[in-house]
C-alpha cells in the first residue's frame, strides 16, 4: 500500500509540475538565463567562465555547475537546449519526490511520515 500511495504522490508531483511546462514553449522562469549560462561554458571550452551576459548585464558564475555540465553534454549529443531546460527540470524534481519519501522514511522512520514529507 505505501508503495502505491507513493506512486500516486509522485504522479501528483509530475502533474502540478508539468502544467507550466506543457503550457509554455519556452523554459519557464530563469530558464533562459540557464540556456546562456550552458553555452557559455560550452564557449569556454567546457570551462567555467568568470561572468556571463544576460540582459546587458555581466552576471558572475556562482551557480552550480552540474546541471549546465548535464544540459551542455545532452545539446552535445544532439538534443535541443530549449527542450532540455523546459523538460529535465521537470523529470529531476518529479524524481526528488520518491528521494524525499526515503529520507523522509529513514529519518522519522515511519512510511505514513516519509508519505507526508513526500506529499510536501
Amino acid at each position: 500500500m505505501t508503495w502505491l500511495l507513493l506512486g500516486l504522490v509522485t504522479l501528483t508531483g509530475l502533474a502540478v509540475r508539468a502544467i507550466p511546462v506543457a503550457l509554455a514553449d519556452f523554459p519557464v522562469n530563469d530558464g533562459g538565463l540557464f540556456v546562456a549560462m550552458t553555452r557559455a561554458i560550452e564557449d569556454a571550452g567546457w570551462g567555467l567562465p568568470a561572468a556571463v551576459t544576460w540582459n546587458g548585464m555581466d552576471i558572475p558564475f556562482s551557480y552550480p555547475p552540474l546541471g549546465f555540465y548535464v544540459a551542455g553534454g545532452l545539446d552535445a549529443l544532439g538534443a535541443d537546449l530549449l527542450d532540455v531546460f523546459r523538460w529535465l527540470p521537470l523529470v529531476t524534481a518529479t524524481l526528488i519526490v520518491p528521494a524525499v519519501f526515503l529520507l523522509g522514511r529513514a529519518l522519522l522512520r515511519s512510511d505514513i511520515g516519509g508519505l507526508v514529507a513526500a506529499l510536501a
